[in-house]
């Protein structure tokens, strides 16, 4: 969608942990300095640790759930496969919530999710990780219904670790990660990702970018889809995330360089970035 001044959206606000759907009209937000945001439309999953409402606790600060704030019920459960979960810590992130992954046997998935079978993409995590991490961490990995690798094939993607280095970028359809950009080890940041109709891959990493130009084509659906470690049979638990990841969204729809920057905006406001 394109955000012109004086044009009314309707966007999601969270007071004291109650999602309220509210107008706003464009201008007032893109001058505000508050954490409102109009999020990307076509929202298929938003998983948020600050909203502690959402999280279904299980031995101590063991997350056994994180409740989809989206309104689609892809609610993120630990893997059967694996034995552990992530943790919660309520300052993790500068002085904020984030969930904690520390090992190969954690990731938090939604199985199938009902991605659809369109070709754009925008998503999005806030976190930080170590150079401990497996080298080709996933931050987020969806492979599609049928699919053994998320990197290798049109119908999935991961945003990951870039091999071996502190850089998080965007894969899909290749064996080599297709644009990154510096991160740093333990050190907070915001990347979003966007694929549009004619394949053009680009991630944000705190307000830098960098694009690719690719193959376009339509995603598989009813994949699993993964955060802190990948989540399917052909690479299971090789892509472990070592670190913390305070929110995750995905959305359908391609973001031009203009919203990016009200998400981004966002994301550093509500972080504290």
């Amino acid at each position: 969608m394109e955000i012109e001044p004086g044009e009314v959206f309707k966007v999601k606000e969270t007071t004291h942990g109650v999602n309220n759907v509210v107008e706003f009209v464009a201008e007032a937000i893109l001058n505000c300095s508050t954490s409102e945001v109009i999020l990307p439309s076509n929202m298929l999953l938003w998983w948020d640790s600050s909203i502690s409402s959402s999280i279904t606790f299980g031995i101590g600060s063991s997350v056994a759930s994180i409740a989809d704030q989206s309104g689609h019920g892809n609610d993120g459960v630990p893997s059967p496969i694996f034995t552990q979960q992530p943790d919660y810590s309520a300052t993790g992130l500068n002085g904020r919530p984030t969930l904690v992954y520390v090992n190969f046997n954690q990731a938090l998935v939604c199985d199938p999710l009902a991605f659809g079978t369109g070709s754009t993409l925008t998503c999005w995590y806030v976190g930080y990780f170590a150079s401990s991490s497996h080298p080709d961490a996933r931050a987020i990995s969806y492979a599609a219904s049928g699919q053994s690798f998320d990197f290798d094939n049109l119908q999935s993607f991961a945003v990951d670790r870039a091999t071996t280095t502190d850089s998080v970028g965007i894969s899909r359809n290749s064996n080599a990660q297709i644009s990154s950009i510096a991160a740093g080890y333990d050190t907070p940041h915001r990347t979003i990702a966007t694929i549009a109709a004619d394949g053009t891959l680009s991630i944000y990493v705190n307000g830098t970018t960098a694009s690719s130009s690719h193959t376009g084509g339509a995603f598989g659906t009813n994949g699993t889809f993964a955060v802190g470690n990948t989540g399917y049979g052909g690479f299971l638990g090789q892509g472990y995330w070592h670190g913390g990841i305070s929110e995750v969204g995905v959305s359908t729809d391609a973001s031009s360089p203009a919203q990016v920057a009200v998400l981004d905006d966002y994301l550093a406001t509500k972080w504290g970035f």
